[in-house]
């Protein structure tokens, strides 16, 4: 019992805070996202056994070229099919003076990721 106590607090205390950041490969890419991970801990008369699993992960890809800028997500959800799915894409031309055209495929219309598990 005071192994799955200590896991319990372990697990408490790393969910608590969460890392910021985005990563710049170069002047014109960087990257960001996030992992949604899971531990499973049973301590029973059979034994001990631990398992992790990735539940969710995304990876963002932003693009950046004078007027023209880039946002592709990539996202995977562990279910049935365990696929990894292209979940938006779009790219933005400034035309100058405040004024930007946007196309491309988004999560939601109004641009509001309420499927996301972070910051929720």
């Amino acid at each position: 019992m005071n192994k799955l106590l200590s896991v319990t607090a372990a697990g408490a205390l790393l969910s608590t805070s969460a890392l910021y950041g985005q990563i710049e490969i170069n002047d014109n890419l960087s990257v960001t996202g996030f992992l949604d991970m899971s531990l499973y801990h049973v301590d029973d008369d059979n034994g001990d056994s631990t398992s992790f699993d990735l539940d969710q992960m995304e990876l963002d890809f932003l693009f950046s070229f004078d007027e023209i800028t880039g946002q592709v997500d990539i996202d995977y959800q562990r279910g049935e099919t365990d696929e990894i799915d292209l979940e938006q894409a779009f790219i933005t031309y400034d035309l100058g003076e405040g004024t930007s055209i946007t196309a491309g495929k988004f999560l939601s219309y109004m641009g509001w990721e309420t499927a996301e598990p972070t910051g929720l």
